[in-house]
């Protein structure tokens, strides 16, 4: 069974979301969020995965997103927002163990997983999938297949969105906010992803805070390997099991 949802996001917005209760009470849940022009729709494939592996499942469309309500200034601390609201949302739920929490997220959302939950108490486990490592070398890489130069073009784009956005690209890249959590952390990336390579899964893994930050690496998939996790999610339930044994 499941349930379509609408969450409260800040007082002004609703977040739409797809919600599947576990088969037991006092659960453990996860909140999947998706990556950038994606919907909550894009993670279905996580969800058989994650009830099998006990857990209540809530997939949220972000703002400006799928049925969410538009907002202004899309961002990657717009997104993490959005991940903490589900997270107080589901933390709620009198079937679900508050303290017993998973964030995952694909590509942004796996950046936001990485920012929103590496230091919330309730969190458990961290999952990010196919995240880049800083915005500014994601940009920069962006703008290079475009053939625009850096300078003087990028280098005022990201001067201007930072300004405008209100914060620095430093402070939320999951280069940084990798170092900051003290959950176990599970990256997950593809060999043959071509939109954010593998170079910068490797670039989060290397600035991890200690051996609780591990390292999948998918030979196949590209920037959306998630339905191999149905033909074996072993790496994934395992995880979730491992940190379940440590709360």
């Amino acid at each position: 069974p499941f349930s379509r949802e609408k969450i409260p996001a800040g007082g002004r917005y609703q977040l739409a979301a797809w919600y599947f209760p576990a088969a037991t009470a006092r659960a453990p849940g996860a909140v999947l969020l998706h990556g950038w022009g994606q919907s909550a729709e894009s993670l279905f494939p996580l969800v058989m995965p994650l009830h099998q592996a006990g857990l209540a499942t809530l997939l949220v469309d972000a703002r400006n997103h799928g049925n969410s309500d538009a907002a202004d200034r899309p961002s990657l601390r717009q997104f993490a927002e959005d991940m903490t609201f589900a997270l107080d949302w589901l933390a709620e739920r009198p079937e679900v163990d508050s303290e017993r929490l998973f964030a995952l997220g694909h590509s942004i959302g796996g950046a936001a997983a990485l920012l929103a939950a590496s230091v919330d108490p309730r969190v458990a486990g961290i999952i990010s999938i196919s995240s880049f490592a800083h915005s500014v070398t994601h940009l920069r890489r962006t703008l290079g297949g475009w053939h625009i130069p850096y300078w003087p073009l990028g280098w005022a784009l990201i001067r201007y969105k930072q300004a405008r956005q209100g914060f620095s690209f430093d402070s939320v890249a999951p280069v940084n906010t990798v170092r900051d959590t003290a959950v176990p952390v599970l990256l997950v990336h593809a060999r043959d992803d071509v939109v954010v390579p593998v170079s910068d899964a490797q670039a989060i893994y290397r600035q991890r805070r200690d051996d609780r930050v591990r390292l999948l690496l998918l030979p196949e998939g590209g920037h959306y390997p998630l339905r191999a996790f149905r033909r074996d999610s072993s790496a994934l339930t395992g995880f979730v099991d491992t940190c379940l044994h440590r709360s």
